[in-house]
């Protein structure tokens, strides 16, 4: 590949399969390339700043079904999306596409493998998901995000190549941050680009039953879904902790490098971000998440001591009340979780993937 070449990225609408592909046109913006990212309308809220500069096609991909009739109907729509995916890579003179997984980068390697445009693919989760199993045969590298992934078939074992997972600019340039040995504690909750309804109806209850004496050193920043914040700001009003609440924050980089515990669900992102900004986490993995993957994202820091795993189905604000105060308890404990938590970051996995590829 040559400076000035058109790679092609695809990627599912959620800010888990978004983000890395951005991470990585950013990537290829700074060496003279030239992006073009395949989305869905999912991603409206994403392209914003910088990356709405950049060349970009959005794109209807049906959702996966239930039943095999849905799914073969569900394909039959997705025909006419190759062909014109596989008309605009023609044009654009695409030299190679890489898909983040999600069924809207299903299409586009599919209009690469029609033109015979070299594929890549990289798999955020720790369980390779069933798009980037699928087109793993024809690939020409899988890039892992973390080590001991399952669901990695053993004949295609040797295409694959663990970077780590992308992340974007504005989350690498916050250093990993001492945390606080003091008499109050930044906390945050996030429930990822889609948020999560049980942390607005679960924590600001566990908050109400801890010491009013530990409520009051609580700073808590929480995001809760649009059509919730009003109901969760009242939640809290019956504590003693400063909160702000909101739907959605823009200096979450800021918020995750000052917090000193986070308290989320953990998609392949946030996992990711956690561990290279060296913060303890409370993770709750979404229990309908497709093939468990969010349990074995948050596996790999809570086997380090980095963070510890609270099933969904066992989360009760009694059940997290003790679990943050057994944590806060002990600055010198949140101190040696964010060291075994910072210790599993894997950095540099753009210009990884960009060297593999063979960009110079």
């Amino acid at each position: 590949m040559k400076k000035g070449d058109v790679i092609a990225m695809a990627a599912g609408g959620t800010g888990g399969h978004f983000f890395p592909a951005q991470a990585l046109a950013e990537e290829l913006l700074e060496h003279g390339y030239k992006p073009l990212l395949i989305c869905d309308q999912r991603t409206n809220e994403f392209l914003r700043g910088g990356l709405a500069k950049i060349d970009s096609l959005k794109i209807f991909a049906p959702k996966p079904g239930k039943s095999a009739i849905s799914n073969a109907l569900n394909f039959l729509k997705l025909i006419p999306v190759v062909f014109r995916l596989a008309r605009l890579f023609k044009d654009k003179g695409v030299v190679a596409v890489v898909g983040f997984g999600g069924y809207p980068s299903f299409p586009a390697l599919m209009a690469a493998l029609r033109l015979r445009i070299p594929i890549y693919t990289h798999e955020q989760n720790a369980v390779v998901g069933r798009v980037n199993r699928t087109f793993l045969p024809f690939a020409s590298k899988l890039f892992l995000s973390f080590p001991h992934t399952t669901k990695l078939p053993a004949k295609h074992a040797h295409k694959s190549i663990v970077v780590g997972n992308l992340v974007r600019k504005s989350v690498l340039s916050f250093s990993q941050n001492k945390i606080a040995d003091h008499n109050s504690f930044n906390i945050l909750v996030i429930g990822g680009s889609q948020g999560a309804k049980i942390f607005s109806d679960v924590v600001p209850f566990s908050i109400k039953l801890l010491p009013e004496e530990l409520q009051t050193r609580l700073k808590i920043h929480q995001q809760a879904r649009n059509n919730l914040v009003m109901e969760t700001k009242r939640l809290y009003k019956a504590t003693k902790s400063q909160v702000e609440v909101r739907g959605f924050f823009e200096n979450i980089g800021e918020l995750m490098a000052n917090a000193d515990l986070i308290i989320c669900r953990s998609g392949a992102s946030t996992v990711t971000e956690i561990a290279i900004m060296g913060k303890p986490a409370i993770f709750i993995p979404l229990k309908i998440a497709t093939d468990n993957h969010q349990y074995y994202n948050a596996k790999l820091l809570s086997d380090a001591g980095g963070a510890i795993i609270i099933d969904e189905s066992s989360l009760t604000a009694e059940l997290l009340a003790t679990t943050l105060a057994e944590i806060l308890s002990s600055p010198k404990r949140m101190q040696g979780m964010a060291k075994k938590s910072g210790k599993m970051a894997i950095l540099g996995a753009a210009e990884k993937i960009r060297k593999a590829m063979g960009a110079i």
